[in-house]
């Protein structure tokens, strides 16, 4: 178990050395999102740059994000996976632009427009990489 501040966590790099040297990819990581926001890109690029995180979750006021490795007992992972999903994530966040400033023009709340389209990025970059994307829904 590893703590953290306010708005952030920091691990140092021999604790994250022990972590990827394991045998299995078993670390959890968890962590909040004070808005409804799925996974950063730096959230995908933290899980896949270290082999020894199997997934990780976010917890928001309104929905748990979860993000896996999927089949990652079979697969290689490779030394720029991490930077090309974190690129892919800038990909799809560009491609909703339109979209994005359309909502904002309108008066969406930002709340609901990092919540819609943080999930639709997530969507892609999952699928794209064969990654395990989930959101449920918490009942309030």
């Amino acid at each position: 178990r590893i703590g953290g501040e306010r708005y952030g966590c920091s691990l140092s790099g021999s604790k994250i050395e022990d972590i990827n040297n394991r045998s299995k990819s078993d670390v959890v990581l968890l962590h909040t999102h004070p808005t409804d926001a799925s996974f950063s890109g730096e959230d995908v690029l933290v899980l896949l740059e270290n082999k020894g995180f199997n997934s990780i979750l976010a917890l928001s006021p309104t929905h748990t994000y979860i993000l896996s490795k999927k089949g990652s007992r079979r697969r290689i992972w490779k030394r720029d996976d991490g930077e090309r999903a974190l690129s892919a994530w800038n990909r799809y966040r560009n491609d909703l632009d339109d979209e994005i400033q359309f909502d904002v023009a309108k008066g969406t709340s930002l709340n609901t427009i990092v919540s819609r389209y943080g999930h639709q990025i997530m969507e892609g970059v999952s699928s794209e990489f064969g990654l395990t994307y989930t959101r449920v829904e918490l009942n309030g």
